[in-house]
């Protein structure tokens, strides 16, 4: 087992701290569960493929942290501090994946229409939150004289990567693991987003604002995978820390036969899809 293996490893127990604490402090499900936890976990195993990654990591437990304090600001007059760590997370995660910029708007988004608070206060502290990291690098960039690290991050955000279709080619096979794992996973969030958008009512004003952010954050994560799949092995923890939520309220509020069998038969696909990605069968 490599060092990045073991550096991922150990984000992911810091993320699934950070995702049992959004649970329990803004109580998304309407039962006493862990049933978000269990899900992130299960579904970040099964991505094995992803944890040779190291520094690029980082992302991941930074946003789950911008969820927990963006949470924090839900209708407060004047939540500066929790604005400007927010963006201060989300910036140092485009620092680590410059792609993440188009969560960018979606942040203040979501502070002006489903958190209510947003104001000029708030809004410059997420300003500054959001740039401080770039100085911090620059300045770091000055001291050790090499100015590439910070350039290759401009460059990204201001001259995107059109869309190249030799990109796609490695994941049109079908039996190309990874492109089944993003099926599964797109599958069965999108079955989780339809049953909360058809019971939404069911939960609390509050709880359904955080997860109309978590549909969002899905489909915004969902979209830049699919504009740049040479960062699958990148977002496809993020986009399993933005379903986690979604995926756990369809399988913890549901009781149906059709609901069950789908939790038995995603279950099962869970396990082979693991243990394709662990090598120990092949399709």
């Amino acid at each position: 087992m490599g060092n990045g293996t073991l550096a991922s490893l150990l984000l992911v127990a810091i993320t699934t701290y950070l995702v049992m604490e959004t649970n329990s402090a803004n109580n998304l499900l309407r039962v006493r569960s862990q049933m978000i936890p269990v899900v992130w976990v299960m579904g970040i195993s099964m991505m094995t493929f992803a944890h040779d990654m190291s520094v690029t990591w980082l992302a991941v437990p930074l946003i789950a942290s911008s969820h927990y304090l963006l949470f924090k600001t839900y209708q407060k007059h004047h939540p500066v501090n929790c604005s400007f760590h927010t963006f201060f997370l989300l910036g140092t995660s485009i620092l680590l994946i410059p792609q993440l910029y188009i969560l960018i708007p979606l942040y203040f988004w979501y502070m002006a229409v489903f958190m209510r608070c947003l104001s000029w206060r708030t809004f410059w502290a997420g300003l500054i939150g959001l740039t401080l990291p770039a100085w911090f690098l620059a300045g770091w960039c000055v001291v050790a004289g090499d100015f590439e690290a910070i350039a290759n991050v401009l460059l990204t955000i201001a001259d995107p990567q059109p869309v190249n279709m030799d990109n796609y080619i490695p994941y049109l096979s079908k039996h190309n693991v990874q492109t089944l794992t993003w099926l599964f996973v797109t599958f069965v969030s999108f079955v989780a987003t339809v049953h909360y958008l058809r019971t939404y009512f069911n939960d609390k004003i509050r709880t359904r604002m955080y997860l109309y952010i978590y549909v969002m954050q899905i489909a915004a994560v969902w979209l830049l995978l699919l504009w740049q799949p040479d960062l699958y092995n990148l977002l496809m923890p993020l986009l399993m820390l933005c379903s986690c939520t979604i995926i756990a309220h369809f399988f913890a509020l549901t009781g149906s036969i059709i609901s069950n069998l789908f939790f038995v038969l995603s279950v099962f696909a869970l396990g082979a899809l693991t243990s394709i990605n662990m090598g120990l069968w092949k399709l």
